[in-house]
């Protein structure tokens, strides 16, 4: 509604994203008719905004009438990773692989035991793996994205935040399906084209097989880094000429 009420309020309405929610529940309207007043009136909201800053790994957009490309917008490690893994006692020469499943985490019966390998997670963490509460990142002085870019490897179900993370830290992934969810193909094409990496089928994420897709992204040169990751400041520039 944001843009309804900004419409009628007769200031401009700016939206950013990657993905737009009418674009995802189109895919489901084939299944589920009922979706397609809901397509049709999310469309109108969105032709009322104002500007789209449409965000790198992006789906349809269409719905938006006025549209500006910017770089990506992620968070960059502030530490090394040296700095970061003595900050929360983490072993200086294992690999690290973090599990990022967002704030409703994954329930995983435990983490395999992998020779060289130290598993962390800042939500809740299944056996055999080490756990970094916010809190203890929090009195380390760590941020979440430090961590990242202290990773050899992030496991993930992708989304938006977590693989522009990545990409900015130059952090492998290892990726889990997200089932049916038009986004995912975008991500897991960014992936591709930015990072290594390494699908994993939820079966072997569940019963601990992870052995063969951490050896593949880590097997994998990393590309080199082609897409500009100062979207936070460019989109920061444009709003407040807003302002002006």
């Amino acid at each position: 509604m944001a843009f309804d009420v900004a419409d009628a309020l007769g200031v401009p309405g700016v939206a950013m994203t990657n993905f737009s929610w009418d674009w995802i529940y189109a895919d489901y309207v084939a299944q589920r008719p009922g979706f397609a007043p809901l397509v049709a009136a999310l469309r109108r909201s969105y032709g009322r905004a104002a500007l789209l800053l449409r965000l790198p790994l992006h789906g349809d957009l269409d719905a938006f009438p006025r549209i500006r490309d910017v770089p990506l917008v992620a968070r960059r490690a502030a530490l090394g990773r040296r700095v970061v893994r003595e900050r929360l006692g983490l072993p200086r020469d294992d690999r690290v692989v973090l599990l990022s499943f967002g704030g409703l985490g994954l329930a995983l019966p435990a983490a395999p035991r992998l020779a060289g390998v130290t598993v962390v997670a800042t939500g809740p963490a299944p056996a055999g793996c080490r756990a970094v509460s916010h809190a203890a990142l929090t009195a380390a002085g760590v941020r979440y994205e430090d961590l990242v870019g202290a990773s050899d490897a992030v496991l993930t179900k992708p989304g938006y935040g977590i693989v522009a993370e990545c990409i900015a830290n130059r952090t492998p992934i290892v990726h889990a399906p997200r089932g049916q969810f038009a986004e995912y193909d975008c991500l897991v094409a960014g992936i591709a084209a930015h990072l290594a990496h390494a699908p994993i089928a939820v079966a072997d994420l569940r019963t601990g097989r992870w052995a063969a897709a951490l050896e593949q992204a880590w097997a994998q040169p990393l590309p080199p880094l082609t897409l500009a990751v100062d979207g936070a400041e460019v989109v920061a520039d444009t709003l407040a000429g807003f302002l002006a």
